[in-house]
């Protein structure tokens, strides 16, 4: 199961969202709490970088990711071991020049 404290611990990352399998309220990275209408379905961990980061290009935000990660390869393996999903998502939305690489880790 999902715990955020954990994986926030082990990887060092403060969550930009997270939410735990059965929880109503979702804590947004503001700070602000969403009532969910019903409980979350799964668990799920998301990091996403701070605007600075944001504004580099993506092949230069993905290189910062590889370093990142790369730290904590044998804890995304026990993750994959779990059953739990790890994935980088890349966003690129061209009309607002909205680009980021989330990752994001389920169960």
């Amino acid at each position: 199961m999902v715990d955020p404290d954990a994986i926030t611990h082990a990887l060092g990352l403060p969550p930009s969202q997270a939410v735990r399998k059965g929880q109503l309220d979702l804590v947004m990275p503001s700070g602000r709490i969403v009532q969910r209408s019903r409980p979350a379905e799964y668990g799920l961990w998301k990091h996403w970088l701070g605007d600075e980061l944001q504004a580099l290009p993506l092949n230069e935000q993905l290189m910062y990711w590889a370093d990142v990660l790369a730290k904590h390869t044998a804890t995304l393996q026990d993750y994959l071991r779990q059953g739990w999903t790890v994935e980088l998502n890349c966003c690129v939305i061209a009309k607002r020049l909205c680009r980021k690489v989330i990752l994001v880790l389920t169960a």
